[in-house]
């Protein structure tokens, strides 16, 4: 079972079921998109183009064998989710009334795919959180070696 196309996806939605003579929508997809797979089994398509520009942790578009086939991620949807807004050209998600569990899991992703707008946003609000969660902030910093917010904690 997968999820829908994302909303910024609307437009070419009627090529992935449509019979286009000149253009699969299977192939338009396969071609522009790369799908990933939660641990919970939700699909996203992302545009292989904002992901290269906007990370450099995801392997080149072009090394991903058949992008018809998801690629399994080890991150529950609601992080990546979450980790795929920061690759849209769109305003960010808010994230201070984030959970501390999730905004930590979200914050290894960022740097595990090293999606660089969402790291320093991160950083940012696990700073905003160093009164109510210190443990949780100190090891997120210590394990990225974050010294300032080490320091701060």
């Amino acid at each position: 079972m997968s999820n829908p196309l994302p909303p910024h996806l609307d437009d070419i939605a009627e090529l992935q079921n449509g019979d286009d003579s000149n253009t699969s929508g299977d192939y338009y997809l396969s071609r522009h998109y790369v799908v990933f797979q939660s641990t919970d089994n939700v699909k996203f398509h992302v545009y292989k183009k904002e992901l290269a520009s906007s990370s450099g942790g995801f392997p080149p578009a072009e090394f991903v064998s058949d992008t018809r086939d998801p690629i399994d991620l080890p991150e529950k949807a609601v992080v990546l989710d979450l980790l795929f807004s920061f690759t849209r050209p769109q305003r960010y998600p808010d994230l201070h009334a984030l959970e501390i569990e999730i905004l930590e899991e979200f914050g290894d992703a960022a740097e595990k795919y090293e999606v660089y707008a969402a790291i320093i946003t991160c950083k940012t609000v696990m700073r905003m959180n160093t009164s109510l969660h210190p443990l949780r902030v100190f090891k997120y910093a210590a394990k990225y070696e974050y010294q300032d917010l080490v320091d701060l904690v």
